[in-house]
């Protein structure tokens, strides 16, 4: 793709830049911002939902109820737009607020998996 841009007089060719020789795909920055609005949204929802929910709250099936309601980031049932909008008039919060629920939930599960990871190292320095 190429796109023209006049600049003083001058007109310059924008080239959309080929990076398939990087060896790996990197998703456009749309792509990557669905994604991460989607599991705050996820996320910030289910938390409500176990709030004031009066049975055992159960993630795996709330998860798979929030799958049928608002599809996967692989196969959308809403715009990015539409989960935003949503986001504004139920919770309350914009794009930037979902992000940062994006941040802190990726750096749980980080910390998480370091616990979890450095919890077998340990094991198996112990003498059976």
């Amino acid at each position: 793709m190429t796109q023209a841009t006049e600049t003083n007089n001058k007109t310059v060719k924008n080239n959309i830049i080929d990076d398939s020789a990087l060896g790996y795909q990197v998703s456009d920055y749309s792509e990557r911002l669905y994604r991460q609005v989607y599991y705050a949204l996820r996320e910030e929802v289910g938390f409500i939902a176990k709030v004031g929910s009066k049975e055992k709250f159960d993630w795996k099936q709330y998860k798979q109820n929030f799958a049928k309601t608002f599809g996967t980031p692989e196969n959308r049932k809403y715009t990015l737009k539409q989960l935003l909008e949503y986001a504004q008039v139920k919770l309350g919060k914009n794009l930037e607020q979902l992000l940062e629920t994006n941040r802190k939930s990726c750096q749980r599960y980080q910390d998480y998996q370091n616990r979890f990871h450095q919890d077998e190292e340990e094991l198996d320095e112990i003498p059976h």
